[in-house]
């Protein structure tokens, strides 16, 4: 309660010294990151229960931040909206059947907009390579999400993400592949096949420059890392929208914590 007010103060203090929007160039933009929303918790890295997760979401509006989505965020940067005093984004990798069965009905009670960055050849899976694996959401969840105007769906590749041990390599492998660039406009082909999105979130956060030129050419305008800081972004340079940095936010965290964490890496 205490971090909260003080939060509270210190972003009060901060929204009067600086009153317009050249002022505050370039802007600290968090970027919150979970995985899956469960009651049975048995990786905290990963996982966060429905309750920890509604905490969270009222402790950051609570302590003066506003969630808005990466549209907003690119019409701020392209100079066709603006931005709240102190935004905030929410964001899940991997598109997890708990997202839309948890974490979305919360969500809407709270009119909270989120970007799920899916893998596509997931959908409606509870298998990857003959192993079991956490159920992911199916196609028809996704267009009930996307219908309701408050979620997004971002890419986390179609079928490119790769995991350790069952993984025939991975990602960082993928990258080196000689026909990397060939394999992964053919995925990109297979995600708009069934989707059309302009946020890339890289696995497991490792960007590669390749990639990065391929993405801008088809399209996609936001590309996401992590790393646990917070980028900064300046109205009129896009490029400022790609390499965001994301805090991934743990079942160990308190929402006062939580609050804290994302004011002290924005300053």
């Amino acid at each position: 309660m205490k971090k909260t007010l003080l939060i509270l103060i210190l972003l009060a203090l901060t929204a009067c010294v600086r009153t317009d929007s050249a002022s505050i160039e370039p802007r600290p933009m968090p970027i919150l990151m979970f995985h899956m929303i469960t009651d049975n918790i048995t990786d905290p890295y990963m996982q966060v229960t429905p309750a920890q997760f509604r905490d969270f979401l009222i402790a950051m509006q609570d302590a003066g931040f506003t969630a808005i989505s990466f549209d907003d965020l690119k019409n701020y940067v392209t100079g066709t909206g603006t931005l709240p005093p102190h935004p905030f984004i929410i964001t899940f990798d991997d598109g997890y059947l708990c997202n839309f069965e948890q974490a979305f009905p919360i969500l809407m009670e709270l009119n909270i907009p989120a970007t799920i960055n899916i893998i596509g050849s997931r959908r409606g899976q509870a298998t990857y390579e003959g192993h079991p694996s956490t159920p992911h959401f199916t196609w028809e969840d996704a267009a009930q999400l996307v219908t309701s105007d408050l979620i997004t769906l971002g890419s986390h590749t179609y079928a490119m993400h790769g995991r350790y041990p069952h993984a025939q390599g991975g990602w960082a492998i993928i990258l080196e592949h000689t026909n990397f660039v060939q394999n992964f406009k053919a995925d990109i082909a297979a995600m708009h096949a069934h989707t059309s999105t302009h946020i890339f979130a890289y696995p497991f956060g490792i960007r590669s420059t390749i990639a990065e030129e391929i993405l801008i050419n088809h399209g996609y305008t936001i590309t996401l890392l992590t790393g646990g800081y917070v980028s900064h972004i300046t109205r009129g340079d896009p490029a400022t929208l790609h390499g965001l940095y994301r805090i991934n936010v743990p079942a160990t965290l308190t929402p006062a914590d939580l609050t804290w964490l994302v004011y002290t890496l924005s300053k």
